[in-house]
C-alpha cells in the first residue's frame, strides 16, 4: 500500500477528530477546576493543614499585633487570627 493511499484513508479521520476536539458539544460542558482555598468564618476552627503559613511580621501586611496565645495565619490572600492552641478563628483580614 502506497503512502498516498494510506494518507488518503487516514486524513479524514484526523480532521474529524481534530474538529470534534476543538468544538465542545453542548451535552458535555467543559469543567474547569478552581484552585482557590476554602473560606472560613469567625468561630470556625481552621484545620491544621491550613495553619502552615504563620505571619511572622503582621505589621508588614497591615495587620494588628496578635495577643498572647494568638497568631495570624495566611490562607491564599486571606489572613486569619486564630487561637494558637485550638485553631478557633477570632478575626479575619485580607489583601
Amino acid at each position: 500500500m502506497s503512502h498516498k493511499v494510506l494518507f488518503a484513508l487516514i486524513s479524514p479521520l484526523i480532521l474529524t477528530a481534530t474538529a470534534a476536539a476543538a468544538a465542545p458539544n453542548s451535552q458535555s460542558p467543559l469543567v474547569v477546576a478552581q484552585a482557590t482555598p476554602q473560606s472560613f468564618g469567625r468561630g470556625d476552627v481552621l484545620p491544621e493543614n491550613y495553619r502552615k503559613r504563620i505571619v511572622k511580621n503582621p505589621y508588614h501586611v497591615g495587620l494588628s499585633r496578635p495577643a498572647r496565645g494568638e497568631q495570624w495565619i495566611q490562607v491564599g490572600r486571606t489572613f486569619y487570627l486564630i487561637d494558637a492552641t485550638s485553631g478557633v478563628i477570632k478575626d479575619i483580614g485580607g489583601l
